[in-house]
This record gives structure tokens, sequence and C-alpha cells, in this order.
């Protein structure tokens, strides 16, 4: 991907970022990696009274995979992500 910006005083530069996907695209979920996910989607549906079925419910559960992908790999980790995550914050009162 290729971006251009301006610094303060200087021209218009143009940088070439490359993004590194396959290890987001690539997590695997095996039977452990899905219990971390559910633990901590459960303690968040519970502390904020979701219920499961709810459309809310839904979009938690794809925000915890997507933390997981990024790295937020074990239940502290993932629990500290999804209170800091905007989405999630803006889901519940």
């Amino acid at each position: 991907m290729t971006m251009a910006f301006r610094l303060p005083h200087q021209r218009l530069q143009r940088v070439t970022v490359r993004l590194n996907m396959r290890p987001f695209l690539e997590t695997s979920f095996g039977p452990t990696e899905l219990e971390i996910i559910e633990a901590v989607l459960n303690h968040w549906r519970n502390q904020h009274a979701v219920p499961k079925e709810s459309p809310d419910a839904d979009i938690a559960a794809a925000v915890m995979i997507n933390l997981f992908r990024e790295g937020y790999q074990t239940i502290p980790e993932l629990r500290r992500a999804a209170a800091e995550h905007k989405a999630l914050s803006e889901l519940v009162p």
C-alpha cells in the first residue's frame, strides 16, 4: 500500500507500507482458543447484561475473535482489550 503524507515545512512524501496480514488471517481456533474467547465473551455479556441471542452479543463475539487474532490470546489480555475497545464500549450504556 502506498500512502502520501506531508510533514510541516516539507514537501509531499510517498511511503510504501507492507502490511503482514498472514498471522491475522491464519489464526486457527481449537478448543482451547474457543474456550478463551467464550469465557471472555460470557464475562462481558454478564457484566453488561447483554442476552446471548441479541445482535449486540453477535457484534461482541466478532470483536472478540478479531482481538484474539490481533494477539490478545489469554483471558486477561482479551478482557483488557475488550474493556478498552471503542465499539464494545458504545454497545452498552
